[in-house]
């Protein structure tokens, strides 16, 4: 039987936010510890390999006497079960107090690790590789040109291994055999898709951005900001973060021919921020997670496309990773009721959040470190209470959950050739797919005037992703569809939903039966075009969470302008309403 089901758009009620995709517990947990020795085993990086299994590198330390440490490198490969395959306890026969502090794995499951050793007064270099059965095959602690510093980054890149030390820069083969080193004292780098090595280089040092070709010489060198975080586009271009004094982005092509710059970003405390990241999406779009608890999406030519709050993800750490359908996946530290706890989320192309985890151990600290995702699950590790755990939360890829709030419009056009057909392009925010949907257009008048016997011509609309409906419409040349009501239907119309337009995008004038609002994305201000003055209207404003951050009468007048200039940026929710009508809108306050 055919059921209908009309969502009316009542944003007051939040039903996105109830409906959002939630787990309050993993599937399992691992402690990962030294027993029977009851020393720290601090919690470093997680990695999947092909066969869904997951490996997870930790610290052991253990004070000896003041200033006196043991360091030892654990290597814990778990199935998706959370069995232990093996354990990998590396101290080099008690030798030189080594340390991993980063790993990258192969195609096959063989692992390597970039670390050093701590006994000497200026470190070493060390570089291991254990294969996928738990065997450690070989390592290395010096290169042609590095023998003092520890390697604390590295990159699998084309089958080759680059490492970074605050000494200089280093590559090697899979095998161990070093192709060239250079020595330049670096602090971060990153490898475009040609292979180049783009480093900043220490602090004091005149030239602090370089880029290294494939046989290792310098090719470009420029004075920019000191870049803490540094990502690569698919063009080759590549894009400088920093924190210090402030926030900044910037961003040079492939040439090396500087793009532009962004700074316009609220400050963070006095000495910095750890926790925060620059990664590139699918779409060649730049992502800033974890800038004073908000999120940026800029276009590569520089176009902000929206801010967003990040809420309890950043009160330390975070890890943020591109996985599955272009969504982004970041794992943070909440705020509990007695300490510090997991979280993980989903974000969509939007950045709405749409899926979270979380997990609750203990009441002390709990400081999310890493994640890595497969088709079984997520998995994030932690520091709980100097101690490694690894939490596995369930895939949510699989859940079929729609959240109809998540669907929207982004554009209307008649075909450019048979003015006889209507483009509708919808976005679908979900983690899940629709499943043969279809698109109608209503007029404000209640008749169906696009795709009238609801056609499918979709097998399925992908999660987090933008497609266009294209079918017949039996009236031609409107211009503005911002009264028209758009119905999406699932499953051969088993369930029919109306949907908005999409707040995040740049809407100029969004108009509602006797309201107007612009300009959305606001500023400092919207304006409300009054159309029913002298009704007796009210606002409020809502927060995504459902906190009231806004309540006034509305003037008896044409036009009332509304001052946001003390809220945060964000997605918010208007509601204007007398006795007897009320009105909603979206606003996307930058």
């Amino acid at each position: 039987m055919k059921k209908i089901l009309l969502i009316i758009f009542l944003l007051f009620t939040f039903s996105s936010v109830s409906k959002l995709i939630a787990q309050n517990s993993p599937v399992w947990t691992r402690e990962i510890n030294s027993l029977p020795d009851s020393s720290y085993m601090f919690p470093v990086r997680t990695l999947n390999d092909a066969n869904n299994n997951v490996l997870v590198l930790s610290t052991y330390k253990k004070t000896i006497s003041p200033g006196v440490d043991t360091y030892k490198i654990y290597l814990r490969k778990f199935n998706a079960a959370g069995t232990i395959d093996w354990t990998v306890v590396y101290d080099n026969n008690g030798i030189g107090q080594p340390r991993g502090f980063d790993m990258v794995i192969d195609n096959i499951g063989n692992c390597y690790i970039a670390g050093g050793f701590m006994a000497t007064q200026n470190f070493r270099p060390l570089l291991l590789k254990v294969s996928n059965g738990g065997s450690v095959l070989w390592q290395r602690d010096s290169t042609s040109e590095i023998n003092t510093g520890t390697f604390d980054q590295i990159i699998l890149n084309n089958n080759k291994l680059f490492l970074k030390a605050w000494s200089g820069i280093a590559r090697f083969d899979l095998n161990g055999i070093e192709d060239w080193t250079t020595p330049l004292p670096a602090g971060r780098m990153a490898v475009d898709n040609s292979g180049q090595v783009i480093a900043a280089v220490y602090f004091g040092n005149p030239i602090n951005i370089v880029r290294l070709d494939t046989s290792g010489a310098i090719n470009f060198s420029a004075v920019s900001i000191n870049a803490v975080r540094i990502a690569t586009d698919a063009d080759n271009s590549f894009y400088l973060l920093t924190d210090m004094p402030n926030y900044e982005l910037v961003k040079f092509d492939s040439a090396g021919v500087f793009k532009w710059s962004k700074n316009n970003f609220p400050p963070h405390g006095g000495f910095g921020d750890i926790g925060f990241e620059v990664i590139v999406d699918n779409n060649n779009d730049v992502l800033l997670i974890g800038i004073a608890g908000f999120m940026y999406k800029f276009s590569s030519s520089g176009n902000l496309k929206w801010s967003k709050q990040i809420f309890d993800l950043d009160n330390y750490l975070i890890a943020a990773k591109i996985t599955f359908s272009n969504l982004l996946a970041v794992a943070g530290t909440a705020s509990g009721f007695g300490g510090y706890d997991l979280k993980t989320a989903l974000f969509n192309l939007n950045g709405d959040e749409v899926w979270s985890g979380y997990y609750n151990s203990n009441n002390t600290q709990e400081f999310a470190v890493d994640l890595t995702i497969d088709n079984s699950g997520i998995y994030v590790i932690e520091d709980s209470i100097s101690n490694t755990l690894l939490a596995k939360f369930a895939s949510p890829f699989s859940s079929g959950t729609i959240d109809y709030n998540l669907i929207c419009v982004t554009g209307v056009s008649y075909d450019s050739i048979n003015p006889g057909l209507i483009n509708v392009t919808v976005f679908n925010g979900n983690i899940n797919h629709l499943n043969y949907p279809s698109v109608q257009i209503v007029s404000p008048a209640g008749d169906t005037i696009s795709n009238v016997n609801n056609f499918v011509n979709f097998f399925a609309h992908g999660g987090n992703y933008y497609q266009t409906y294209t079918d017949t419409i039996t009236v031609v040349g409107i211009t503005d569809f911002s009264n028209y009501t758009f119905l999406i239907s699932e499953g051969f119309g088993d369930t029919t939903v109306s949907i908005g337009w999409c707040a995040a995008t740049a809407i100029s004038e969004k108009t509602q039966n006797d309201f107007s609002i612009y300009p959305n994305p606001a500023f400092n201000f919207f304006i409300i075009k009054n159309n029913a003055f002298n009704k007796n209207y009210s606002i409020e404003i809502f927060s995504l969470q459902g906190n009231k951050v806004f309540a006034s009468k509305l003037l008896n007048e044409p036009q009332n302008t509304i001052d946001v200039s003390g809220l945060a940026s964000g997605l918010y929710f208007i509601r204007l309403y007398n006795n007897t009508t009320s009105h909603q809108f979206k606003l996307v306050k930058q």
